[in-house]
């Protein structure tokens, strides 16, 4: 079983792709990471007084870097080639929305060649974007948007968080290339920023709704909160066999 301490349940398949490396890149396997999202029926816990309807339409992330961090055994040994084992790093800013509907059967993220090793976690850094191609998410970590009755919200968080999935048991590249999907279950994370009860709100002239680090601060730390919970993911070993089969 996955013992999942919050909201998302994130499952990690890798399939194996038809191509090999080449000889130049004999001592890495190429990998291509990919999110999709699982619309799953979320069995809530929590409370809430909010009694108006809240929808979600857009809830986009900025993923800094993703970093694949070796086991601890391989710290500090040599390589076949001289080197030593170390972390690898790809990045980004890679920004991606969940509830895109492109989500459904997965979003691209890299294609990169990894270093051959045994890794025991793979990190997901949720950095403040900086870039040109996405001007609504310079300096913010995520944007959620929606509407609350019959008001649209925004909220704009600048947090830094992250999202780990450990490997007991260890993920291994050895020189085949693979798919990486990762895979977010996020009903109960919608059904929990849904539960947010936005009546206190202090709204703009046209009537919306702006929750950011200037406004309505408090909604935003609560709203932050929620997120960073739900990013605290293990796994334990009865689902390293079913995490390493191919994805149907």
């Amino acid at each position: 079983m996955k013992l999942v301490k919050n909201l998302f349940l994130v499952a990690m398949g890798v399939g194996l792709l038809t191509s090999c490396n080449s000889d130049d890149d004999a001592n890495t396997s190429r990998v291509k990471v990919a999110v999709k999202k699982t619309e799953a029926i979320a069995k809530s816990g929590g409370t809430t007084t909010n009694t108006v309807n809240v929808e979600l339409k857009t809830l986009k992330l900025s993923i800094g870097e993703i970093e694949f961090d070796i086991t601890k055994e391989l710290e500090g040994q040599q390589t076949n080639d001289g080197s030593v084992f170390s972390d690898a790093e790809l990045d980004g800013p890679f920004v991606v929305d969940l509830l895109d509907k492109n989500a459904e059967t997965g979003i691209d993220l890299a294609v990169a060649n990894i270093p051959n090793a045994k890794y025991e976690e793979i990190e997901f850094d949720i950095e403040p974007y900086i870039g040109e191609e996405h001007a609504d998410m310079v300096g913010k970590t995520f944007i959620i948007e929606g509407t609350y009755g019959q008001k649209n919200f925004k909220i704009e968080g600048t947090e830094e968080l992250e999202l780990e999935v450990e490997y007991p048991n260890g993920y291994t590249l050895d020189g085949t290339d693979s798919n990486l999907f990762i895979d977010l279950q996020i009903g109960a994370l919608k059904d929990k920023v849904t539960q947010i009860d936005l009546a206190n709100a202090v709204p703009e002239e046209d009537g919306s709704i702006l929750i950011n680090k200037e406004k309505n601060t408090e909604l935003l730390k609560q709203i932050e909160t929620t997120l960073e919970d739900a990013f605290e993911v293990e796994d334990d070993d009865d689902d390293e066999k079913k995490e390493e089969e191919p994805k149907k």
